[in-house]
């Protein structure tokens, strides 16, 4: 909960978007199938990034075997040109060694993609 409580704080805290913003947010992905905190990082991310698809993406794949995502991250990550594949690898092992290691990949690859 406190994981949770942090993704919602964090994007206000840096100015990122308005706290009306990531309430929508949050409401908006509460209907969608999933993990309810990876949806919300996508939610962000697509308002931060616009990335097309971002949501329907996660939203429709989590639900099932949440590993399948795994292939959509990269295929976007390395399309995009955010990571290399050999990049893109250390952050799926780095994911693995941790808990929840979706949402710990994506993480990895969303930090690259805002260039930190």
């Amino acid at each position: 909960m406190a994981a949770m409580q942090s993704l919602r704080s964090t994007p206000v805290q840096r100015g990122w978007l308005s706290q009306e913003e990531v309430d929508e947010g949050f409401g908006v992905v509460q209907l969608y199938p999933g993990a309810i905190m990876m949806d919300l990082a996508a939610f962000i991310g697509y308002r931060l990034r616009r990335i097309r698809g971002a949501m329907a993406k996660i939203g429709s794949v989590a639900f099932g075997n949440g590993t399948v995502i795994l292939l959509v991250f990269q295929q976007d990550a390395v399309a995009h040109h955010w990571l290399t594949v050999s990049q893109f690898s250390v952050g799926v092992a780095f994911g693995q060694v941790t808990l929840g290691p979706i949402l710990t990949t994506a993480a990895f690859v969303g930090f690259a993609a805002a260039g930190w």
